[in-house]
């Protein structure tokens, strides 16, 4: 027997090339005989080919190809039937060959890079047991992770001991969503169950369109009547035939938001992240009443024109609810001056929300978390591990100092999911307080980097990141063609403009900014089709392209600093 059992583990040592048929491949129950060394293979796959080739710098960060090529090259089409084990191997190959190897030390083209060892392994673990987190039953184990993992970090923002509540997003565009939604509910709690009156103004209108809508040729003369952003009144006069009517009607509402009464009004900054823009439309606030603050030259919030803009909004008879600011902006890693807003925030009554996104690890240092200095004193916060703290991923939260908040806004009671006589306590039963109902457990790629590391691990990464800013940032200051748009990076972005040799006597030349304004593009084509790196740019304001270097992997070294600029300078010099 046990000569049988050896001579059947070899005979799947080899994957077979031969198509298997339909009844053994389309159970979705794992089965050792059946998928054992296939799965095995995959492992030693990912293993050389996606980890550890993947990072090593004697790689391409990407192997490029034309989407024509590339889609020919995985298969226009869907099979009818089963492929192969061999096949299928040739495809994962193909995927992780062709595939942007975001761990590699010079991939900084976003506000995530890394392949931390710790999360991944997490990634594998909550893949394999497929967990969905809303009810302690599926998940009792996440459901405690996530519990303790949100405490924790609300003890790191300065809510007293940890207080409040918090979620895990699939995003910070969601967790900064969850932000206005909270802030809308806390000021007009009956709009969950009640909106109706929202639509008053414009009523009498709807009615009259619906009793015409159903001939298609009925040219309709209609007033829409608004309170805008004036004082006064103002209508418009719409002539439509038939259904085009409801397309005005509904642009008119992505545009001024369903609070055709009195206005409901967020603030953020100019620089802020597009998603509170969405969030505003989605959730129907409207994107033309997100006012937008003037920042300074840093791209700081100017706290003046802040409450020039909330007095604006009440002197119009609008409600502003909300200031967004924002720790750690997307192109210069910029923080809002925080206690300021916090002032004025107390003072007008207003939510607090923080964006965080970005800037949310520097809590984790003792050295540099005074950058998000006030912090503390705001009502919600995102904040995403898998940004500087390098968990893979996505790992994101939304933490609020306001207890019962979520479940409030959000509760809908599913009775078939979250049934009150269970036969343990149904606050274990989180689910309910989500937009969500399926969600990942994310939380333990966190978990498990936070035990691999401890806290001191995690402090002495965000660290060695700000370390590495400032030898980057010193190393270009003084080389030929290159020029900082911050002469100091209030974070780990690094913002630079390279300047070819053709250009460096031009610069009073009129068509200057014009022509230094297509460089950063085709340095970065350059880069691409050669894979030595990748490194994003972009304009801001009346700046011309320039490169954004973000530190965020602390496995980058001198070496490879030195190799950015080298590489920028070879690619760029003749242009």
């Amino acid at each position: 027997m046990q000569k049988d059992n050896t001579s059947n583990v070899e005979s799947h040592c080899k994957l077979s090339s031969e198509t298997p048929t339909l009844i053994d491949r389309f159970p979705t129950k794992p089965s050792q005989e059946h998928h054992e060394q296939f799965m095995r293979q995959v492992i030693d796959v990912l293993l050389k080919e996606a980890v550890f080739q993947g990072t090593s710098n004697d790689s391409l960060v990407i192997e490029w190809m034309e989407p024509e090529s590339l889609m020919a090259l995985l298969g226009e089409e869907l099979p009818k039937n089963p492929e192969s084990d061999e096949n299928l191997i040739k495809l994962i190959k193909n995927v992780v060959r062709y595939s942007v190897k975001t761990g590699h030390p010079h991939f900084i083209n976003q506000l995530f890079s890394s392949l931390d060892p710790y999360g991944l392994v997490a990634q594998w673990v909550t893949d394999s047991l497929n967990p969905s987190v809303y009810t302690y039953e599926v998940a009792p184990v996440f459901t405690l992770l996530e519990h303790k993992l949100l405490r924790e970090m609300r003890r790191y923002v300065g809510f007293p001991d940890g207080s409040g509540d918090g979620v895990f997003c699939p995003g910070g565009s969601m967790a900064n969503t969850y932000g206005i939604q909270c802030a809308r509910h806390h000021a007009m709690p009956d709009l969950k169950v009640s909106p109706r009156t929202l639509f008053q103004p414009v009523s009498s209108k709807l009615l009259k369109f619906l009793t015409l809508i159903k001939s298609s040729s009925t040219t309709i003369n209609i007033s829409f009547t608004y309170k805008t952003a004036i004082s006064s009144k103002q209508s418009c006069i719409a002539s439509f035939k038939g259904r085009k009517l409801i397309l005005h009607i509904l642009l008119k509402f992505q545009e001024k938001g369903t609070f055709a009464s009195r206005r409901l009004v967020v603030l953020t900054s100019k620089d802020a992240h597009y998603s509170i823009k969405k969030a505003c439309f989605l959730l129907g606030i409207g994107s033309s009443n997100l006012y937008l603050v003037d920042v300074d030259s840093d791209g700081r919030m100017n706290l003046a024109h802040l409450r020039e803009e909330i007095q604006r909004a009440l002197r119009e008879g609008a409600r502003p609810f909300m200031v967004s600011a924002t720790a750690g902006t997307t192109v210069l890693g910029s923080t809002d001056p925080l206690d300021g807003i916090a002032d004025l925030c107390q003072e007008f009554g207003l939510w607090m929300h923080v964006d965080a996104a970005w800037g949310g690890g520097a809590l984790m240092s003792t050295k540099h978390r005074d950058i998000l200095k006030g912090i503390e004193r705001a009502d919600s916060v995102t904040w995403n591990p898998h940004k500087l703290l390098g968990v893979p991923q996505q790992c994101s939260t939304f933490l609020t100092r306001h207890a019962n908040l979520l479940l409030e806004a959000n509760s809908a009671s599913a009775s078939y999911l979250f049934q009150k006589d269970k036969f343990y306590d149904p606050k274990w039963d989180v689910g309910d307080k989500y937009l969500q109902c399926g969600r990942r457990a994310d939380v333990l790629k966190f978990w498990l980097m936070w035990q691999a590391k401890g806290s001191l691990g995690l402090e002495k990464h965000v660290d060695t990141l700000f370390e590495n800013t400032a030898y980057f940032t010193s190393h270009i200051r003084d080389r030929d063609g290159f020029k900082l748009v911050l002469e100091e990076p209030p974070f780990v972005n690094v913002c630079f403009w390279y300047i070819p040799p053709s250009l460096r006597n031009s610069q009073r030349d009129e068509d200057y900014h014009e022509k230094l304004h297509r460089i950063a593009p085709k340095i970065k084509e350059r880069m691409i089709k050669k894979g030595s790196m990748m490194i994003t740019y972009q304009p801001l304001r009346n700046l011309p392209n320039f490169f954004r270097l973000v530190l965020q992997s602390s496995g980058v070294n001198a070496k490879d600093m030195e190799f950015f600029a080298e590489e920028i300078e070879r690619l760029g010099c003749d242009l």
